[in-house]
C-alpha cells in the first residue's frame, strides 16, 4: 500500500492536503511534507513510525530464507545487517534486552527501533548507556563489515572495521570488564578471517591495543618461518653476553640461515626437505571455532595458512576449519637438527672471535645434540646417517660459518638478514687481532704466568678508542676486561708512554703498573714506575698504599751490587713522601713525610692551599721543634722515636696482590737504610724500621690541632675540633706501649703555643686573604640570589615569642644539675678577638653536614655509624663527596677510606649519631 493511500485511510477527517512537491531525503528514508488540522506533529510522528515499522518488517522477512541454527543463523544475520546498514531511527524510549545469543530475529520491533536509534547516536559520537546485549549486536555487525568503509567493489575495509572495533572496545573498557576475555579472542579471529596487508603486531599498534596482547607484540605473527625458528632458538638457548649484542645476534642468524641454504640441496638429493625438517613439529591440534558465541558469516579460503601469535599460540587452517595447538607449544618442539646447527654455528663464531665457550656450546653439549638428532630421525636415509656419524656435516657447518664471519661484502645470499662488513672490518684491525690472540692463550702453570704471557702479547698494541670506565680498582687482569675496555686501555697507555698522563680509572693505572713491574713494554722499568707513581699514586687509598710498596719490592727483587741506593733514587724522583719510614729521623721536619703516615692528612684539607705550602711547612717546623723539645724533656729522646720502632722477623711476600712473576734466588741480600731483606727458604725481613700502628693517630692529632689553631687565627669561616681525649683515646687502644705523658693536656698546649708563636713572627695574611676572598665571593653569590628572589615578609607574634622564652628558661632551670668538679679543665688556647668573628656551629657543624648531603650519602654514613639495615652501594665518588662536604662544615674528613672495611672516624661517631633522627636509629 502506498503511503498516501494509507494516510487517507487512517486520517480521512484530519488530513486536508498532502504536498508531495518537496521531499526530504534523510536517514529515515523519504518523508513527505504534510498539512493537517492542528495535528501536524502527531500525524508526522505516525508517518515516521509507519515508515520505520515497514522497514523493520521487510528486514524481519529476510531471516525466513535461512535456517535458524548453525551457520544459517550467522548468514541470515549478516544479510539482515547489510539491509539495515544505513537505517536510522529516532525512538525516544529505551527498551531492555537480555539474550545469550542476541540477533535481530530475537528482538521485538520496539527493541529494534531503540537499537537503531542508539546505533545512530553512537555513529555520531554520542555513547548512550544501555543493556550490554545491544553492545554485542553492534560488535557482530562490525565483525561482518557492517557500517565500515567500502571499496569500489563494495567490500568492507577490514582495517577500518578493526579501528571501529578497537574504538568501541576502549569505550566498553570503562563500562564493564566482562568483554575483555571475549574481545581478545574475537579480535584474533577477526585478523585470521580477514585479509590484512600488515602483521598482527602492527595492527595491534595501529589500533592502540598493545596492553591486551603483550605476547603477540613480542612475537610478530607475520615473521618468516625460519625467522620464527631463530626467535625460538634464542629463547631456548640463552648464550653468553657475547651473543646478546645486536651485531652478534645478526651474525649468528646469518650463519645459521647460510648453513641451511647451503645444506638444503644436499639433503634434497636424499628426499629430505631440510628447512621443513628444522621447523617446529606440530603438536596435537584441536578443531577451533572462530568467533565462538558471535555471529560471523565471512567466507574463508586460506589454503593451509598458519598464524603464530606467540610461541604457545598457533592456529592453522586445514580442510575448511581452523585448528589450534593444544600441546606444549612451539617452545619444546624445536627439532634436534635445528638445535645442533645453531649451537655449532655459535661455537665456531666464538672460536673465531676468541670468546669464552659457554657450557651449552661445549663439545659435550654438541655431541649430545647430535646424538639426539640421530636418535630422533630413526628413519633417516643411510647416506645422511653416515654423513652425520662421520662428522662431515660438522666440517660443512664450520666452513660456511667461517665464510660468513670473514665475508667482505662479495658474497650474495638471500638468507643473509644483516650486513656484517663493519663487524669484520673491526675484527681485522690490529687491536682486535691482538685481543683474539690474547684470549686464545690458555691457562698455563699459574695465573701469574698467564697474565704475563697475555701482557707480552698485547705489549705493542695501540688504539684510538673512547673512554670506558673500569669498576675494578684492585688490579684487574686482561681476561676480566671487555674488548671495549681493553681498547680504551691501549689508547690511554699510548698517551702515558708519550709522557701525557691522562686521567682514567684506577684499574687501568694498576694494570699498567703491573706491566712495568713485569718489565713489559719498557726499557727503563724503574724510571717509568716512578713516573706513574708520582702522577697517580694518590688516586685512591688502595693505590696510595699498594703502589709504593710494589716499587720497593721491585727494587729489592731486581737490585744488583752496582745499583744506587733506594733512598737516593726515590729522593731524586721527588717520591720521598711515599716512603716516610725510610726518611724519618730525629731531626726530620718535612711536612709531606709526616703527612704520608698521618690519619688526618692536612694536604687533603680544603683549608690547605698548595700556593702557600711554605707557610704550612714553616708552621709545622715550629710545631715539630716544640714537640722535639717536649719529648727530650720527658724521656731524653726525639719525637720521631715515638713513631718508629723496630720489629723482628716478620714474613714478607713481595708484590702482594699483584700478578708479578718473581725469580727467587738463593742468597739475595739487599739493605735499604735500616731495612734488610734476605731470601732464605722464603722472603724474610731480618730487621726492619717500621712505622707503628699508633703513629697515624698521633700524627693525625698533631696536624689537626695545628690546623684548628691556624683556622682561628686567619678567621676561616669553618672551625674544626681536635679533642685530645677523643683522638688520643684511640691511640691508647692502638698502641699500649705509647708513653702515658702523651695523653696529658700539655701536649695540646705545646702545639697551640708553637702555632701562636709562629703566627706572631710571620705574616699569615696570604692565608687570610685567600680565605676571605672565597668568603666574599660566596657572600656576593648569596646577595645576588637574594636580590633576584626577595625574601617574603615575616610577621612575628611577640606575645607567643615571649611566652616561648619563658617556657625555655623554666625548662632549663629544671634540668640543670650541679656536679662536683673532679678535674681541672683542660687548658684550651682561645683567641678571643678572632673567635668573635668566627662562624662556629653549635653542634660542631654535623647538622649542617647532614643538610648538605644527599639522602643516599646520609644513608651510607648512617650505616657506617650504626651497622643496621641493608648495606648501601659504596663508590669512591660517594666517599670523596661526603668527605669534601665534611671539610666544609666540620673541617675534617668524616669517613676513613684507608682501612678495610671503611668506617666513620671514631672521633665523630657520637656526634654523627646525634644527628640521626630517633625514628631511624635501629630501623
Amino acid at each position: 500500500m502506498d503511503i498516501i493511500d494509507w494516510l487517507k485511510e487512517k486520517f480521512p477527517d484530519q488530513l486536508q492536503k498532502i504536498i508531495p512537491a518537496q521531499m526530504l531525503c534523510g536517514d529515515d528514508g523519504v518523508v513527505y511534507e504534510i498539512e493537517a488540522d492542528g495535528a501536524a506533529e502527531e500525524v508526522f510522528g505516525k508517518i515516521n513510525s509507519s515508515a520505520a515499522c515497514r522497514r523493520i518488517a521487510e528486514m524481519q522477512a529476510i531471516h525466513d530464507q535461512y535456517p535458524s541454527y548453525g551457520q544459517g543463523l550467522s548468514q541470515g544475520f549478516a544479510e539482515q545487517a547489510l539491509f539495515m546498514e544505513d537505517f536510522t531511527d529516532d525512538y525516544p524510549n529505551p527498551r531492555s534486552y537480555h539474550d545469550w545469543t542476541p540477533s535481530y530475529r530475537t528482538m521485538s520491533v520496539k527493541q529494534l527501533r531503540w537499537y537503531f536509534t542508539w546505533r545512530a547516536k553512537l555513529r555520531q559520537g554520542a555513547f548512550l548507556q544501555t543493556d550490554h546485549t545491544y553492545y554485542y549486536v553492534y560488535l557482530f555487525e562490525l565483525f561482518n563489515g557492517i557500517g565500515c568503509r567500502k571499496d569500489a567493489a563494495g567490500h568492507a575495509d577490514p582495517l577500518d572495521a578493526a579501528q571501529k572495533i578497537a574504538d568501541f572496545w576502549r569505550i566498553l573498557q570503562t563500562q564493564s570488564k566482562e568483554f575483555q576475555e571475549r574481545l581478545c579472542g574475537w579480535f584474533k579471529d577477526f585478523y585470521m578471517t580477514h585479509t590484512f596487508d600488515i602483521s598482527f603486531a602492527e595492527l595491534v599498534t595501529t589500533c592502540r591495543l598493545k596492553a591486551f596482547f603483550p605476547d603477540a607484540m613480542q612475537f610478530p605473527a607475520d615473521a618468516a618461518p625460519l625467522d620464527q625458528l631463530l626467535r625460538l632458538l634464542r629463547e631456548h638457548y640463552k648464550l653468553n653476553s657475547f651473543f646478546q649484542t645486536e651485531p652478534m645476534k645478526a651474525m649468528l642468524a646469518s650463519a645459521f640461515l647460510a648453513v641451511v641454504h647451503n645444506l638444503s640441496p644436499i639433503f634434497s638429493i636424499y628426499g629430505c626437505d631440510l628447512p621443513r625438517l628444522l621447523m617446529p613439529e606440530e603438536h596435537r591440534f584441536a578443531r577451533y571455532q572462530v568467533f565462538k558465541g558471535a555471529l560471523f558469516a565471512g567466507e574463508m579460503d586460506l589454503h593451509d595458512k598458519e598464524f603464530v601469535f606467540s610461541p604457545n599460540e598457533v592456529y592453522i587452517w586445514r580442510d575448511g576449519a581452523f585448528f589450534r595447538s593444544v600441546g606444549g607449544g612451539m617452545r619444546r618442539s624445536v627439532h634436534p637438527a635445528a638445535q645442533y646447527i645453531y649451537k655449532r654455528c655459535a661455537q665456531k663464531i666464538s672460536a673465531l672471535a676468541a670468546q669464552p665457550i659457554s657450557r651449552q656450546l661445549s663439545d659435550e653439549g654438541l655431541a649430545s645434540a647430535l646424538e639426539q638428532w640421530l636418535r630422533f630421525e630413526y628413519n633417516m636415509p643411510p647416506p645422511l646417517y653416515t654423513m652425520l656419524q662421520d662428522n662431515q656435516l660438522q666440517g660443512w657447518i664450520d666452513e660456511v660459518t667461517e665464510c660468513v664471519f670473514l665475508a667482505d661484502g662479495q658474497l650474495s645470499n638471500d638468507y643473509f638478514i644483516a650486513p656484517i662488513r663493519a663487524i669484520v672490518d673491526r675484527l681485522r684491525t690490529e687491536p682486535m687481532q691482538s685481543l683474539i690472540a690474547m684470549r686464545n692463550i690458555t691457562r698455563k702453570r699459574s695465573l701469574i704466568a698467564l697474565h704475563r704471557k697475555q701482557g707480552e702479547t698485547l705489549s705493542k698494541c695501540t688504539d684510538d678508542a673512547p673512554y670506558v670506565p673500569c669498576s675494578d680498582f684492585r688490579c684487574p687482569s686482561y681476561g676480566d676486561l671487555t674488548n671495549e675496555q681493553l681498547c680504551w686501555y691501549f689508547t690511554w697507555r699510548k698517551e702515558v708512554r708519550a709522557g701525557r698522563y691522562a686521567e682514567t680509572s684506577p684499574g687501568y693505572i694498576l694494570l699498567y703498573y703491573v706491566e712495568l713491574l713485569n718489565r713489559i713494554g719498557t726499557k727503563d722499568p724503574f724510571e717509568d714506575l716512578c713516573g706513574v707513581l708520582k702522577h697517580f699514586g694518590g688516586k685512591n687509598a688502595y693505590t696510595r698504599r699498594a703502589m709504593p710498596q710494589w716499587l720497593l719490592d721491585y727494587y729489592v727483587t731486581r737490585s744488583k751490587a752496582e745499583t744506587p741506593r733506594f733512598e737516593d733514587l726515590v729522593q731524586s724522583h721527588g717520591l720521598a713522601h711515599f716512603f716516610p719510614a725510610l726518611f724519618l729521623h730525629d731531626g726530620a721536619r718535612d711536612l709531606l713525610l709526616f703527612n704520608a703516615i698521618s690519619r688526618y692528612r692536612i694536604t687533603e684539607s680544603r683549608f690547605y692551599d698548595p700556593k702557600h705550602s711554605q707557610l704550612f711547612q714553616g708552621c709545622f717546623e715550629a710545631v715539630a721543634t716544640a714537640l722535639e723539645a717536649y719529648t727530650q724533656k720527658k724521656e731524653n729522646r726525639g719525637f720521631v722515636s715515638l713513631l718508629v720502632r723496630r720489629k723482628k722477623n716478620p714474613d714478607w711476600l713481595p708484590f702482594d696482590g699483584a700478578p708479578v712473576l718473581v725469580a727467587r734466588r738463593m742468597g739475595v741480600y739487599v739493605s735499604i737504610g735500616r731495612d734488610r731483606f734476605v731470601y732464605r727458604n722464603g722472603w724474610k725481613c731480618e730487621t726492619a724500621q717500621i712505622v707503628t700502628d699508633g703513629a697515624p693517630i698521633l700524627m693525625g692529632f698533631v696536624f689537626k690541632r695545628m690546623e684548628a689553631v691556624l683556622r682561628v687565627i686567619v678567621r676561616y669561616p669553618y672551625n674544626i675540633t681536635a679533642d685530645q681525649a677523643k683522638m688520643l683515646g684511640q691511640l691508647a687502644y692502638a698502641d699500649p706501649q705509647m708513653p702515658k705523658w702523651i695523653f696529658a693536656p700539655k701536649l695540646a698546649a705545646c702545639i697551640d703555643d708553637a702555632v701562636a708563636a709562629f703566627a706572631a713572627k710571620n705574616d699569615l695574611s696570604p692565608l687570610m686573604q685567600s680565605k676571605t676572598a672565597k668568603k666574599a665571593k660566596k657572600a656576593a653569590q648569596e646577595q645576588e640570589k637574594i636580590s633576584i628572589e626577595p625574601p617574603k615578609p615575616v610577621v612575628i607574634d611577640q606575645a607567643r615569642l615571649e611566652q616561648a622564652r619563658l617556657d625555655a628558661d623554666a625548662l632549663t632551670e629544671a634540668l640543670i644539675v650541679e656536679l662536683p668538679q673532679e678535674k681541672e679543665p683542660e687548658p684550651v688556647l682561645v683567641f678571643e678577638e678572632e673567635a668573635r668573628n668566627t662562624l662556629v656551629y653549635a653542634d660542631g657543624g654535623f647538622a649542617a653536614l647532614r643538610e648538605l648531603l644527599t639522602p643516599e650519602q646520609c644513608a651510607l654514613a648512617d650505616f657506617l655509624a650504626t651497622g643496621d639495615g641493608i648495606p648501601p652501594r659504596v663508590t669512591e665518588m660517594q666517599l670523596e663527596e661526603i668527605n669534601a662536604a665534611a671539610q666544609e662544615t666540620i673541617g675534617d674528613t668524616l669517613i676513613d677510606s684507608t682501612i678495610e672495611p671503611i668506617a666513620l672516624l671514631e672521633d665523630y661517631l657520637q656526634d654523627w649519631l646525634q644527628t640521626i633522627p630517633k625514628g631511624e636509629i635501629g630501623a
